[in-house]
């Protein structure tokens, strides 16, 4: 009888330690949200011999253990295997198919049934697979397996995270079940990735339009974001192709999002108005800092994919860049509320750097890896709408910003030319009143000097030809020079009679002979005007005199109610009119054209010469 009672209380003692030691059993029929916090258990082996039959002593052992109910198993940067026991029973009548998924970017999933006594592995999903090669084709890494009517699934699941934190959300339940979900969050995240990536190639065109790096920064910031959100959700099931998928599939999500933070924040710095403040030079360069790190991180472990929670480098590398994310989503708040004066600012700023800070795609991949938990994955997602919504604000923030910028130096430029056309039309002033000056002085001192030889000469050296004609030729240059220096005394007489008196002298030197035609009604253009237009004049005949070589040229200056056209035709040998020249004539006719928002145009040739057309709107 004892040994009755003792056999009992021993059989009552091993059922209890099996209760304590294994989780409570799913019942399962069909489709099922129930979480499976409530029955699977969890064991890290950090002994790190990743040998199988340590897992089944840990089993025995009662080492493995449950996490908080209705919350995702979190363990951060596990260099360890992460096991999770689930025991699970159809309760149907019917064969069922179950997925175990698992939403984590786990690099390795392998399934293990306990068959009688034996534990045998069932199925294996492996992250970096496109979907078309993998068993079961879903965007996260899912493990199928088959339930007969009434049968009970003692299921292991072994898992690897070498690349991100341990952070998963897990359920069972039927294929079906379990794309519903799915279906729509494709469709959603897809038309989001869709329009950012929309956003990037319109603002990289705005870039190569406009020549203004604002908009390419923008761009390259929209495309880091596509490709976070895809690697994150959906890359897999987009699947660029077999060259493209390799490539952003080695890109570390947390490296891009750390330059993304700090092209958001340039974006945002060039939208709101730059600030030449002290703590505005301070928040730019630890924006700077973290942008520059944020490159290197990123270059360093694409170029060396073999860098795994198992090294301390990496686990650095990791720690820093979640840091400095942290310090720049925190450096863009700063920056956005430093634009407060007053409080009305305030009403205005403070709300808008919270959103930026909580609507933010950096805070999007902190929140995915369950660093920094404040918001649900959910289906709509609002967290993506809203920042598709934004970055669509920036956009015409930008474009308003922009052409703000542009209207701001078309009135610099305006004001620039204002400010030149005043200190030019001094400078004219100033060298009028210098050629009249030097006119006088010459008249007064060498005109004279030069009228009393020339008296004695053709008085009493008669005889001498060539002494008479030269001392004529010296009278008729002086008078010349004097003219060409002193020519608002000639204006008097009207521009027509001025550019006559012109023609007559130059014809009188016998060099080139010049023709003359002039039409129109002189009242039309102002006194400054008419000055230009003789010395412009003056200018084209001079340079016909020095480097045509024609011997015969036209003149002509024809006023309509418009325009005054001055152009000069010769037979000379023409010139190089895209060479640059040193001398000052044709520089000169330019600068006093544009004075009057003229054009010049300029046909020259070997065979026919040279032809100057000046055409300058009267009213300008």
């Amino acid at each position: 009888m004892i040994r009755r009672f003792a056999f009992l209380a021993l059989l009552i003692s091993v059922q209890a330690r099996l209760l304590a030691s294994s989780p409570d059993t799913l019942y399962i029929d069909g489709p099922s949200l129930t979480p499976l916090s409530e029955y699977a258990s969890y064991w890290v082996d950090e002994g790190g011999s990743q040998r199988f039959p340590n897992v089944v002593e840990a089993l025995e052992a009662d080492l493995f253990r449950k996490w908080e109910a209705n919350e995702k198993l979190n363990l951060g940067l596990n260099p360890y295997p992460l096991w999770i026991h689930l025991v699970v029973k159809n309760t149907s009548d019917r064969k069922e198919d179950y997925w175990w998924s698992l939403y984590s970017h786990a690099d390795t999933v392998i399934l293990y049934k306990k068959v009688s006594t034996v534990w045998q592995p069932s199925d294996t999903a492996v992250f970096k697979k496109s979907l078309r090669e993998r068993f079961v084709p879903t965007r996260f890494l899912a493990t199928e397996i088959t339930l007969a009517p009434n049968e009970t699934a003692d299921l292991l699941l072994r898992v690897r995270n070498l690349k991100s934190p341990q952070h998963a959300f897990t359920d069972f339940t039927t294929p079906a079940h379990n794309l519903l979900w799915e279906k729509k969050f494709y469709w959603s995240i897809g038309f989001i990735v869709g329009a950012i990536i929309l956003l990037a190639i319109f603002n990289l065109v705005l870039g190569v339009i406009t020549n203004q790096r604002i908009f390419y920064l923008l761009s390259v910031y929209l495309a880091i974001v596509a490709i976070v959100v895809l690697k994150e959700e959906l890359l897999v099931v987009f699947f660029p192709g077999p060259f493209l998928f390799p490539f952003l599939i080695r890109l570390p999500v947390i490296g891009l999002s750390l330059i993304g933070c700090g092209l958001h924040y340039l974006v945002i710095s060039y939208a709101l108005g730059n600030s030449k403040g002290r703590i505005t030079k301070a928040l730019d360069r630890v924006n700077m800092i973290g942008l520059i790190f944020g490159l290197v991180i990123t270059l360093l472990l694409f170029i060396f994919p073999g860098l795994t929670v198992e090294h301390q480098l990496y686990n650095f590398c990791w720690n820093a860049t979640v840091v400095l994310i942290i310090a720049l989503m925190v450096t863009l708040f700063l920056q956005v509320v430093s634009r407060i004066r007053n409080p009305a600012h305030a009403l205005f700023y403070l709300p808008l750097g919270l959103f930026l800070v909580y609507f933010n795609a950096a805070g999007y991949v902190l929140n995915y890896e369950g660093i920094l938990t404040y918001y649900e994955i959910t289906y709509p997602n609002y967290f993506f709408w809203a920042i598709c919504a934004e970055f669509l604000c920036y956009g015409l923030l930008l474009a308003w910003r922009y052409k703000r910028t542009l209207a701001k130096n078309h009135d610099l430029e305006k004001g620039k030319a204002l400010h030149e056309q005043a200190l030019y039309q001094r400078e004219i002033e100033t060298q009028e009143r210098e050629r009249m000056q030097i006119a006088r002085d010459i008249h007064d001192d060498l005109g004279s000097t030069v009228s009393a030889i020339k008296l004695i000469i053709t008085n009493s050296y008669t005889q001498d030809e060539h002494l008479v004609k030269m001392i004529n030729k010296a009278s008729a240059d002086l008078k010349y020079f004097i003219g060409n220096f002193s020519v608002s005394n000639i204006l008097e007489d009207g521009l027509f009679n001025a550019l006559q008196q012109r023609i007559n002298e130059v014809n009188a030197l016998g060099q080139v002979k010049f023709f003359i035609l002039t039409q129109g009604q002189e009242k039309l253009i102002s006194a400054e005007l008419s000055l230009s237009i003789y010395r412009m004049a003056s200018e084209l005949i001079t340079n016909i005199l020095k480097h045509s070589e024609a011997t015969t040229a036209t003149v002509q200056v024809l006023l309509d109610e418009e325009n005054v056209q001055i152009i000069t035709e010769d037979n000379g040998v023409g010139f190089d009119t895209n060479a640059s020249y040193r001398g000052m004539g044709l520089a000169n006719i330019k600068m006093r054209s544009s004075r009057y928002n003229g054009k010049v145009h300029i046909v020259a040739d070997k065979r026919s010469g040279t032809t100057t057309i000046i055409t300058i709107p009267i009213y300008s």
